[in-house]
């Protein structure tokens, strides 16, 4: 099956789903998050998830429908400016960590369907790049 995809930017998620529900668009990428409402009231339809495992029970995963990698999966990142002292830097490390173990907090991202895998610095970066290299990939298989 042949399917051909334009790139349409967009200025953040709310204003591509509102462009989906206008008709201008076929498909979207989002987060669980943000399709929670649409998806409860049935005005959207989740096609596929980004990365290799399901997210939804009926919903198969890229990797299920043969887009291999690490790709269409969106990391969400906190970041602070260059410079901020490292006592600063450890306390909001800290601050996310106890998030990380709240009940409350775990309850609603499960609500959400949203995933926490948190990481720090250069851990994160490994990821980045790995993530780079897969769409790079992508996009050369593409042209």
């Amino acid at each position: 099956m042949d399917i051909d995809f334009g790139m349409v930017p967009f200025h953040g998620g709310g204003p591509a789903m509102q462009s989906l529900f206008a008709g201008d668009l076929d498909v979207t990428m989002s987060f669980p998050s943000g399709d929670a409402g649409p998806l409860s009231e049935g005005k959207i339809r989740i096609l596929a998830t980004a990365g290799s495992e399901r997210m939804y029970e009926d919903v198969p995963s890229f990797e299920e429908v043969g887009i291999k990698g690490d790709v269409g999966f969106k990391h969400r990142v906190v970041v602070a400016p260059a410079g901020t002292p490292p006592e600063v830097i450890e306390n909001l490390q800290a601050a996310f960590e106890a998030l990380n173990g709240d009940k409350t907090v775990l309850k609603l991202m499960g609500i959400l369907n949203e995933d926490i895998q948190m990481m720090f610095g250069s851990d994160y970066q490994i990821v980045r790049e790995a993530q780079l290299a897969a769409y790079k990939e992508l996009v050369e298989t593409l042209e």
